[in-house]
């Protein structure tokens, strides 16, 4: 049996249609890595709040409840000559026979560090006591058009693939990063926001939304197509646009939209009438909080940082954001005062 990894459960029904002209007589099974939503990050607990901050080892595992309400872990297409082609979901334990059974795998997802990070990310949650296995590789930047998928499988290529482990890595370091911003920003910005709007839960401030909202202190009103105004973020200038080989703005269309929401539920900006239209500005809590925020804080080319830092082997990577991480929350903690 061949096992192919694809990203989501659309992707698995656009290219089922195509896998059995590839591999004429192979029993075939399309398995959904969902990158973004089958990976749970944990945090370490019982950290004294004077530790802070601090770097750890990521520790991302399988997040059983995520996809399907009947319990299940994932999707899966079984591809079958002369058989309507339907999707299906299938256990955690159920994903891992597949691994096991699959007498090959093959990488079909999408062609970037999300995509081929998903890939591995599954192989360890499925089979956390051994290695992932080497598989076979489809680069398709393409899409789905029957044309464009004939020459990528022309040209298969294997996980060892110079491009593919480039990919790997950086999908790595993107990881790294986000992993302990967060666990930094839980307790650290987590502590003023909650002493600011007078609040006990645990909050989450994501780096762009903390961006934004700096931003806005310098620009009070911010166009309301906020989503757009994200992934155009062009920072200070130092970073020429183009350069960022893994991602430009700030980040994809979906991340942009969640900061919009984000920034809402959270109170610290809303939209308002200006005279001209609508726009985007801090709320008087919000602003609160921002005048608490330490000036070195306020990074505007934090995502062109890490988009270069993703070019970078992770061990030489991870030097630099330890340092820039540090450095940032111990300023940022300093100044808050809580």
């Amino acid at each position: 049996m061949r096992l192919i990894f694809v990203k989501h459960p659309q992707a698995a029904k656009n290219y089922a249609e195509h896998v059995q002209s590839r591999w004429p007589g192979e029993e075939l099974v399309l398995i959904c890595t969902v990158p973004n939503g089958l990976n749970q990050p944990f945090f370490p607990r019982g950290i004294a709040y004077s530790k802070y901050p601090v770097v750890r080892a990521t520790d991302y595992r399988a997040n059983k409840n995520w996809l399907m309400r009947n319990g299940d872990f994932t999707s899966i297409i079984r591809v079958t000559e002369g058989a309507e082609i339907k999707s299906e979901s299938v256990s955690f334990d159920g994903a891992a026979k597949l691994l096991t059974e699959a007498a090959e795998l093959t990488f079909l997802g999408d062609w970037d560090y999300t995509g081929v990070w998903g890939m591995e990310m599954l192989q360890r949650h499925l089979n956390p006591t051994a290695d992932p296995r080497p598989h076979q590789v489809i680069r398709n930047p393409y899409g789905y058009v029957k044309e464009h998928l004939d020459i990528a499988f022309l040209a298969p290529k294997d996980s060892s693939d110079r491009e593919y482990q480039e990919l790997l890595n950086a999908g790595f370091v993107k990881r790294y990063f986000d992993y302990n911003f967060a666990l930094n920003s839980f307790a650290i910005l987590g502590n003023l926001y909650r002493e600011v709007f007078e609040v006990k839960d645990p909050v989450f401030i994501g780096r762009n939304s903390l961006l934004i909202m700096q931003h806005a202190s310098y620009e009070p009103k911010l166009p309301y197509n906020l989503k757009r105004y994200l992934e155009d973020w062009k920072g200070t200038g130092k970073y020429a646009s183009g350069t960022g080989r893994f991602f430009e703005g700030l980040g994809t269309s979906l991340s942009c939209q969640m900061v919009e929401h984000d920034l809402k539920m959270l109170g610290i900006m809303a939209t308002s009438p200006d005279g001209v239209g609508t726009s985007w500005s801090l709320t008087d809590l919000g602003k609160q909080f921002v005048a608490r925020l330490h000036k070195d804080c306020y990074d505007p080319d934090q995502s062109f940082r890490l988009s270069a830092w993703m070019e970078r082997p992770f061990g030489e990577a991870k030097v630099a954001i330890d340092q820039y991480l540090m450095t940032f929350f111990r300023k940022q903690k300093r100044h808050q005062g809580v």
